[in-house]
């Protein structure tokens, strides 16, 4: 046992083995030693090696202390807290910011620590591993980490528990990120906080994940799968998930993806979206989520369910995208079926008088999304009104130059706009059979508009 171990300014030229030793005072590499040095299974109150270069390797695994400072240290080799013990609750625990080291960090099996573990804008060249750790900092950030650059993996899985805030915005992480079976808990705050974080790979919080508080994807960048398969997310009243502007190759909320709180996916951009209407969430926002793909392919009766998720407030983007999905797989009438619903909420966002107009619209044509409902309408005004004119016969404009009345054909060249069967123009109508055969001629236009119209569409996409 010794009181104090300095080391101010030393230069230690070969590895400094210090294994299963006891310190009762801070220990202090505060200017250069070229070796390993290692610390394996020590005890101290703690260790102040800012702006330190340990060329070599740093180990204090297993170690015990209430603090360890490492701001702005270069480590060119290994940095080891595996089983470590840090304990400073309220303040904090490892202070790493600003540091470099070139090589793999560790801090798992068993790593545990009280107080805050800060790695503002350090750079790890490796992975960063915290498997199994645990980091407690409750009302604070258990790991503050913007700014961070990890060149490989960093693993936050197998049991990884952190009580207090995540902090990663800004980080990037060149390889994968992965959460599994990670459990956060910093409830009615944020829990994962990865605003800005890109992911040059996949994204993994799934395999029994659980958050309780917010998780924050506010335009991060993942270049992979973002997947968050049979993930648990906790945030009654606020957000659970929050991804508005954010990029992913792949998004995966499947298979017993839960969530108390609403998921919000406004603006963010997803090559392929894995969902099932069992993982649904309650409240899913949708407005300006633009998706190359969905899977899997539900008819959009269901897909209809699943933007109405957002509530009672009309935004078009939502339909616009889906009723484009649908073409792009050549489901034409599963695209009508859509924007005929976006019509309808439409309608109900309008005011009372022109709600009107809109059912009128949609009885009758279906906003123009159903050309056979217009055709059997025209087909209906011309029976009857062949009846009508058979039994009302009008008077012929000039006696003895007119053709031979047919009801059939006087209807069908009423109804029938721009067609000229020589009926119309050879007789007329007077009182009520004049008004009769106006209101033919301004359905019969309608009718056949949205015909036309329907036609159109369906020869301009095939």
């Amino acid at each position: 046992m010794t009181d104090e171990l300095n080391l101010a300014q030393a230069t230690v030229k070969y590895p400094c083995w210090l294994v299963n030793c006891w310190f009762e005072h801070p220990i202090v590499l505060d200017w250069s030693a070229t070796r390993t040095v290692n610390l394996r299974e020590s005890t101290f109150p703690g260790l102040e090696a800012n702006d330190a270069r340990i060329e070599g390797h740093l180990g204090l695994h297993g170690c015990r202390a209430q603090n360890i400072d490492l701001a702005r240290a270069r480590i060119t080799g290994q940095l080891g807290l595996s089983s470590a013990h840090l304990t400073n609750p309220g303040g904090s625990a490892l202070n790493a910011d600003g540091l470099t080291v070139e090589g793999d960090m560790y801090c798992q099996e068993g790593f545990r620590a009280e107080g805050e573990i800060g790695l503002l804008g350090a750079r790890i060249t490796g992975q960063l591993d915290l498997s199994s750790a645990h980091l407690t900092n409750p009302g604070g950030s258990a790991l503050n980490a913007d700014g961070l650059t990890v060149e490989g993996d960093m693993y936050c899985r197998e049991g990884f528990k952190a009580a207090g805030e995540i902090r990663l915005p800004g980080a990037r992480i060149t390889s994968q990120l992965d959460l599994s079976s990670a459990h956060l808990t910093n409830p009615g705050g944020s829990a994962l906080n990865a605003d800005g974080l890109t992911v040059e790979g996949d994204m993994y919080c799934q395999e029994g994940f659980r958050a309780e508080g917010e998780i924050g994807l506010l335009g991060a960048r993942i270049t992979g799968q973002l997947g968050f398969s049979s993930a648990h997310l906790t945030n009654p009243g606020g957000s659970a998930l929050r991804c508005g502007e954010a990029e992913a190759g792949s998004l995966w909320l499947t298979e017993g993806f839960a969530t108390k709180g609403s998921v919000d996916l406004n603006s963010m951009r997803v090559g392929t979206l894995f969902d099932s209407p069992a993982s649904w969430p309650t409240e899913l926002y949708l407005n300006e989520l633009v998706y190359d793909d969905l899977e899997p392919d539900l008819p959009a009766k269901k897909r209809l369910r699943w933007l109405r998720r957002g509530g009672d407030e009309y935004l078009a983007q939502p339909y616009e995208q889906l009723a484009a999905y649908y073409r792009r797989q050549g489901h034409d009438e599963e695209a009508r079926r859509v924007l005929l619903a976006k019509q309808r909420h439409h309608r109900r966002s309008r005011p009372l008088y022109a709600r009107f107009w809109g059912y009128a619209l949609d009885g009758l044509v279906g906003y123009g999304y159903r050309p056979g409902r217009g055709a059997l309408w025209m087909l209906a005004l011309w029976l009857l009104g062949s009846v009508y004119f058979a039994m009302n016969r009008p008077m012929p404009i000039k006696a003895g130059e007119h053709p031979h009345y047919q009801p059939v054909l006087y209807a069908a060249d009423v109804l029938l706009p721009i067609i000229n069967l020589g009926q119309e123009s050879a007789f007329k109508h007077q009182g009520l059979a004049q008004w009769v055969a106006a209101t033919m001629i301004v359905l019969g236009w309608l009718f056949a508009t949205a015909v036309i119209a329907s036609i159109t569409r369906v020869l301009t996409r095939s």
